[in-house]
């Protein structure tokens, strides 16, 4: 029986439909969800920016970008919540794929359920697979939903 799923939520459409596949789940199985969002921006991404390397410009944007992810994180949280299903949400300022593993292994979770977005070559490299990571270190089932 699956108690916890855990969601690893990045506002993209693919972790839409993560979400929407684990309420279903979570009605026929009497489960809770965890919605879990963990935004770490690698300082090598602004090197070079228009700001110079300004350390305030980029504390600025830094500091944007997580109040919109955590913005849409509460959303996501309310929308389960109509929906009837007990829901948790999580947000992490690190890296993701650690973010999602140690919170799953801390909540003992059941099931993940994560997108993976196929990148390849570059973007792979810079932004790296969190889904792979997730599924290789994870101690519980992963669901990997392809876009």
């Amino acid at each position: 029986m699956i108690g916890k799923i855990l969601v690893a939520y990045d506002t993209e459409e693919l972790s839409k439909k993560a979400l929407d596949i684990a309420v279903q789940m979570a009605k026929s199985q009497n489960a809770e969800i965890h919605i879990v969002t963990s935004v770490k921006i690698p300082d090598y991404l602004f090197f070079n920016m228009p700001f110079g390397g300004d350390s305030t410009a980029f504390a600025d944007l830094d500091d944007n970008i997580r109040a919109d992810y955590e913005k849409k994180l509460i959303e996501a949280g309310e929308k389960v919540k109509a929906e009837g299903v007990p829901v948790k949400t999580a947000f992490f300022k690190e890296n993701p794929g650690e973010a999602i593993v140690n919170y799953a292994d801390k909540e003992q979770v059941d099931l993940i359920i994560i997108g993976s977005h196929n990148r390849k070559g570059l973007f792979k490299a810079v932004l790296g697979s969190v889904s792979n990571y997730v599924v290789y270190h994870a101690q519980c089932a992963v669901m990997v939903l392809k876009a």
